[in-house]
């Protein structure tokens, strides 16, 4: 076998293992209004239940994401989870936002 072969093989042969040891994980993130903030949809969506005579003491309306990923470790997967959350999914000035992980 000729060496640069032999490093081709090589590297393909690392590159798999390397893929096989990540694990994959399923992040949820809800994302809801700060209290203080007017959730109008929570609002609307409560004076429709009375009027369909379904009385309800309150409707929140809470936005989830799923994002399934692969990470070598939990804490990585957690890690990229709370990155995407506090930089895309969440406006921290309106946003409280929790992230649930799980391993699949």
């Amino acid at each position: 076998m000729t060496p640069p072969l032999r490093e081709s093989i090589l590297t393909l042969a690392a590159i798999f293992f390397l893929r096989v040891i990540n694990l994959r994980f399923v992040g949820r993130v809800a994302v809801r209004l700060k209290a203080g903030v007017l959730d109008a949809e929570g609002k609307n969506v409560e004076k429709a239940l009375g009027l369909l005579n379904v009385p309800v003491e309150s409707v929140s309306f809470i936005k989830t994401y799923e994002i399934v990923l692969e990470r070598d470790s939990l804490k990585e997967a957690e890690q990229a989870v709370e990155e995407a959350s506090r930089r895309l999914l969440a406006n921290p000035v309106v946003h409280d936002y929790t992230v649930k992980l799980e391993a699949v």
